[in-house]
């Protein structure tokens, strides 16, 4: 994978922080790109806690890619599941990420995610550069460096909008 931005592709700013298994961590991270709306904005920020090896399916993560490139991708299959891409349509462990029947004849890759990594997904299939696509389809668990806290995430410097 390329260390090289691309406006496809979310990556994180990130500024000097403590060293976190290697990585860089920081708790604030501004989304570029569009690959993971509408779920977070290009520009938004996003408060990340350290993974501490604890991620899980869902979890909207940030990973290094190269020796400074930070991507945002949302954690789509974990250790010991079976990723299926089919015409452009992904399935995990037999079900439909978008919830349609199967294409009849129609050409399936399939994976099985090794121990320790995960295949990760950006939320808008058609601007995301990711395990989909990637020649190594899987991320390292040593790789994930932050997971964003869902209910508190900051979009463009506002708070989050209030429930109820």
């Amino acid at each position: 994978m390329a260390s090289m931005r691309t406006p496809r592709c979310p990556t994180a700013t990130m500024s000097a922080s403590p060293t976190i298994d290697g990585a860089r961590w920081t708790p604030l991270v501004r989304v570029q790109g569009r690959s993971m709306q509408p779920t977070l904005a290009h520009g938004q920020l996003l408060l990340t806690r350290p993974t501490l090896r604890r991620v899980k399916v869902g979890d909207i993560v940030v990973l290094t890619a190269g020796r400074h490139a930070r991507h945002v991708k949302r954690i789509a299959a974990g250790p010991g599941d079976v990723v299926e891409l089919e015409a452009g349509r992904l399935f995990f462990n037999q079900q439909a990420q978008d919830g349609r029947p199967r294409s009849a004849g129609a050409r399936v890759e399939t994976w099985r995610v090794p121990r320790g990594h995960f295949f990760v997904v950006g939320d808008n299939p058609l601007q995301s550069d990711d395990s989909r696509v990637w020649q190594e389809p899987f991320v390292a668990q040593s790789r994930i460096i932050a997971v964003a806290l869902p209910n508190l995430l900051r979009r463009r410097g506002r708070p989050p909008p209030r429930a109820g």
